[in-house]
């Protein structure tokens, strides 16, 4: 591939790592990575788009829909604005379901140093990872509408229900815990499922527990995660039409920050077992 004046000339021989030199660990590592990396993982962003666009579309009639059942604010600009903006966040951290499974092959193999190609790797990735990327797809469409769901009913309604407004508070802030811990095992959700041979019940059980051992790590790398999806964002709100640049650079480089944790998390693991 000649590229566009050689910026995605993957055929042409990059800068590569000084045998000699010291090697490099935790945050060092990760922006010596990011910046050698730069150009491939904004093509994969760009393919992440292209492919995500179904789920885009279902994620914002859900987000819709739940805005308008939900919030007490009925303007149709607001919830349109929201609904954008809840749908760029739900592909950055839940996925999009088997386009998710093949960008998580590619950048796990940037966070390994291992060699990827940002378009065959990740077609290849999508269909052999299809039937549990939608799997884990359809749960999130399940969860997203259940669980917020539920926190507003138990919220609006608990002093009509026939239980005591204390559990109803209680419940409805179950619902939202649980909901954000859903979202933290997509931290190892796709990319253990394009590194391990598992069953779908054993994939969503070990997520869960990987989760829970790991949730402090979790809530900071969200945090990390959420600084950088923030940073992008602004884009959108100074102006609409800086999307394509989102388009081109933000997805991927969202989802880089947990998978460069992910994947440390699972060679640890692998190592001990070996």
């Amino acid at each position: 591939m000649a590229g566009f004046f050689g910026m995605f000339n993957f055929d042409k021989p990059g800068r590569g790592v000084d045998k000699d030199a010291p090697e490099k660990r935790g945050f060092f590592l990760f922006f010596d990575i990011l910046f050698r990396k730069f150009w491939r993982i904004s093509t994969l962003s760009l393919f992440y788009t292209l492919f995500s666009l179904p789920a885009v579309v279902v994620f914002f009639l859900l987000n819709t829909f739940l805005q308008t059942w939900i919030s007490p604010i009925k303007d149709p600009d607001f919830i349109s604005s929201i609904g954008v903006i809840l749908t760029i966040f739900l592909i950055c951290f839940l996925g999009a379901g088997p386009a998710s499974a093949g960008q998580a092959y590619v950048l796990r193999n940037f966070t390994r140093e291992e060699h990827a190609w940002p378009w065959e790797d990740f077609w290849s990735q999508i269909k052999a990872n299809f039937w549990q990327g939608m799997g884990v797809f359809l749960l999130d469409i399940v969860l997203l509408t259940v669980l917020p769901g539920a926190a507003s009913l138990y919220f609006q309604y608990g002093s009509q229900m026939p239980i005591s407004p204390l559990f109803s508070a209680v419940f409805g802030f179950l619902a939202i815990i649980f909901l954000f811990i859903w979202i933290l095992m997509h931290f190892f959700l796709y990319p253990m499922m394009v590194t391990l041979d598992m069953r779908f019940g054993k994939l969503i059980k070990t997520a869960f527990l990987l989760t829970m051992a790991k949730l402090p790590q979790c809530i900071l790398i969200f945090i990390l995660s959420m600084a950088v999806f923030a940073l992008f964002l602004a884009l959108y709100l100074v102006n609409v039409g800086l999307m394509v640049l989102y388009a081109a650079l933000g997805f991927s480089f969202v989802t880089f920050v947990y998978v460069f944790y992910a994947t440390r998390v699972m060679d640890e693991i692998l190592e001990k077992e070996q």
